[in-house]
C-alpha cells in the first residue's frame, strides 16, 4: 500500500496538532519496534508546500501503539480545522509524502 485514507482526526488530535496513524495505515512508515519508541524527520508536501513534521512510533510498555505524525513548520496552520473530514496520505519516497483533500 502506497496511500492510505486518513478520516480520524478527531478535536483533540487538531488542537495537538497531529495525526494519529492507525495500525491498518503503519505499513506507510518504518517499522515499529515495540518497546523501544522511535521519532523519525519525515517531509510532508501540501499543494506546493513541503513540511519539515515528524514520526513517533512505538511505547515503552512494548505494547504496539498508533504511530503519531506530528503536523510542524506551519502545516497545521495551513490544514485548517479538519476535524471529521477525510484527508488522502501518499507515500511518494522514504520518509516523503504528499497529503490531499478528499
Amino acid at each position: 500500500m502506497k496511500e492510505t485514507i486518513i478520516s480520524n482526526i478527531t478535536r483533540r488530535d487538531f488542537e495537538g496538532k497531529r495525526i494519529r496513524i492507525l495500525s491498518h495505515q503503519k505499513e506507510l512508515f518504518p517499522p515499529e519496534q515495540y518497546g523501544f519508541p522511535k521519532t523519525y524527520d519525515v517531509i510532508v508536501t501540501w499543494g506546493d508546500s513541503s513540511y519539515r513534521c515528524t514520526y513517533r512510533i512505538g511505547s515503552k510498555d512494548g505494547k504496539a501503539r498508533s504511530g503519531v505524525l506530528r503536523l510542524k513548520d506551519g502545516l497545521a496552520e495551513v490544514l485548517g480545522d479538519r476535524v471529521g473530514m477525510a484527508l488522502a496520505l501518499k507515500r511518494i519516497d522514504n520518509n516523503k509524502y504528499y497529503l490531499t483533500a478528499i
